[in-house]
C-alpha cells in the first residue's frame, strides 16, 4: 500500500542527453544483429526501434542534461511492465504448442502490448474527460490511469490489424494469447494494491481482523508525493467523509484490487484447463471474455472510487446486481453453457445461470442505496453478450466441420 517499492540510490549527477541516447542506440544496433544472427525477427524489430528511437532523441537533446538522484522504483510500473514480461513467455509457449509461427505470435504481442497501454489510457481518460487541465496532461501515464478493459479492447484492436498484415491466424493466437490476459490482470492488479488505487466501499463493523488490516490505506509521507498527500482512498474520504486531515490511515475499505487478484488467478487456472479440451479456435479468448466479465461486473459492485465512472439511471444497488447477472447469465447460456457435451452438466450449467441473478439479489437486498452502471460493468456486460453470439457462430462452424 506504499507505491514506492523501494529507491536506487543513484548519487546527483548531471547527466549528458545526447551521449547517453547514443550509448542506447548502440545497445539497440547491438540487439538487432544479434537477432539477425539469430534469425529472431522479433528481437530485430525491438533492437531496430531503439535504435532509431534513440538516435533520433539524441540528435534533438544533444547538448541539454539530465540531474540524476536517487530513482524511485513504483510498484505499479513493477507489476505492470511483470505482467507484460510474463504474459510474453506465456503467450509465446502456448503459441508454439498451437503450431503458430514464433516472429509473427511474437510482433503481434508487441503491437498488442503497445495498443493496449494506449487503448487503457484513452478509456480513462474518457471515463474522466473533466480531470485533465490540457492534453499534456491527459498523456502523462505516469501520474496514473490505465483500464483495464481498455487494454484489452486497444489490445485485441491492434493485434487483430498486426495479425491480418503477418497472415498469422487471429483466432488462434487469441486462444494463445487469453491467459497472458488472466496473468497482467492477476499482477496488474497487484501493483494497483501499491498504489492504493481502485479500492473498495467501506467495511462493516463486522469484518474480520485480517480484511481490515488489508484494507487501511494510509496516508503517504510528504516525501512521497508532497505535503497533504496520501492514497487515494485516504484522500477521498479526507474530502468527502470527514475523515481527519491529521488521520495517519483511512478508515478500511474493501481490498477489491486483491480481490480482483486472486479472482483472476482463478480464471488463469481455468483457460490453462480448458485449453487441452478447446472445441474451436477462439474458445479459449472468449471463455476469458466471458469469465473476466461476470467476476469483474461483480467486483465493481462494491468498487468506490470516483475514478471508475459511472453512466446510466440510478437504480437501487441490489435491483443492478440482479438485472446485470440475469444478462450475463442469458449470455453464459446461450454461448458457452451449450457447448457442455454431457447433458447433465449442461442441464446444472444452466441452473447456475438462472439461479444467478436470484442469489445475486437476495446478497445485496439489503443495498437500497441507488448507484448507476460503471463503465467496466456496461463493457462487462456488453462484451459477454457479443461473445455469446460468436460463440455460438464458431461452434456451429466448427460442428459443420
Amino acid at each position: 500500500m506504499h507505491p514506492i517499492l523501494f529507491e536506487i540510490p543513484l548519487p546527483r549527477a548531471a547527466v549528458p542527453l545526447g551521449v547517453s541516447l547514443l550509448l542506447l542506440a548502440a545497445i539497440g544496433a547491438v540487439v538487432a544483429m544479434l537477432g539477425r544472427h539469430g534469425r529472431q525477427r522479433d528481437v530485430t524489430a525491438m533492437g531496430v526501434s531503439v535504435f532509431v528511437v534513440a538516435l533520433i532523441a539524441a540528435i534533438g537533446l544533444g547538448g541539454r542534461e539530465a540531474i540524476l538522484g536517487p530513482l524511485p522504483i513504483y510498484g505499479f510500473g513493477v507489476m505492470l511492465c511483470a505482467g507484460l514480461f510474463a504474459g510474453w513467455f506465456l503467450c509465446l509457449a502456448n503459441a508454439a504448442r498451437d503450431g503458430l509461427s514464433r516472429d509473427a505470435s511474437a510482433q503481434t504481442y508487441v503491437a498488442a502490448a503497445v495498443c493496449g497501454i494506449a487503448g487503457a489510457r484513452a478509456l480513462y481518460v474518457v471515463t474522466n474527460y473533466g480531470a485533465f487541465a490540457s492534453f499534456g496532461e491527459a498523456l502523462a501515464v505516469r501520474s496514473g490511469g490505465l483500464v483495464f478493459y481498455g487494454g484489452v479492447l486497444g489490445g485485441f484492436a491492434g493485434a487483430w490489424f498486426y495479425a491480418k498484415r503477418r497472415r498469422l491466424d487471429f483466432l488462434a493466437w487469441t486462444d494463445a494469447a487469453a491467459p497472458s490476459l488472466a496473468l497482467g490482470s492477476m499482477l496488474g492488479r497487484m501493483g494497483c494494491y501499491f498504489a492504493g488505487c481502485d479500492y473498495g466501499r467501506l467495511l462493516g463493523p463486522g469484518a474480520s481482523r485480517f480484511l481490515v488490516k488489508l484494507g487501511t490505506f494510509p496516508r503517504w509521507p510528504d516525501a512521497v508525493a508532497g505535503p497533504g498527500a496520501g492514497s487515494p482512498a485516504w484522500v477521498d474520504q479526507v474530502l468527502y467523509r470527514g475523515l481527519p486531515f491529521d488521520r495517519a490511515t483511512a478508515m478500511p475499505v474493501h481490498p477489491t484490487e486483491l480481490y480482483e487478484s486472486v479472482t483472476s488467478g482463478v480464471v488463469l487456472l481455468l483457460l490453462i484447463l480448458l485449453r487441452p479440451h478447446k472445441q474451436f479456435r477462439g474458445q479459449v479468448f472468449l471463455a476469458f471474455v466471458a469469465l473476466y466479465g461476470a467476476m469483474r461486473f461483480a467486483l465493481e459492485m462494491v468498487r468506490d472510487d470516483p475514478e471508475r465512472g459511472a453512466y446510466g439511471p440510478l437504480i437501487a444497488r441490489g435491483a443492478v446486481a440482479a438485472i446485470g447477472f440475469a444478462l450475463l447469465a442469458a449470455a453464459f447460456a446461450a454461448g458457452p453453457a451449450r457447448s457442455l457435451t454431457r447433458q447433465r452438466s449442461r442441464a446444472a450449467a444452466y441452473a447456475l445461470a438462472l439461479a444467478s441473478p436470484l442469489v445475486a439479489y437476495v446478497t445485496m437486498a439489503k443495498e437500497r442505496d441507488p448507484m448507476a452502471l460503471s463503465t467496466s460493468q456496461w463493457i462487462a456486460i456488453g462484451s459477454s453478450i457479443a461473445a455469446a453470439f460468436v460463440w455460438r457462430r464458431l461452434a456451429r462452424i466448427a460442428a459443420l466441420g
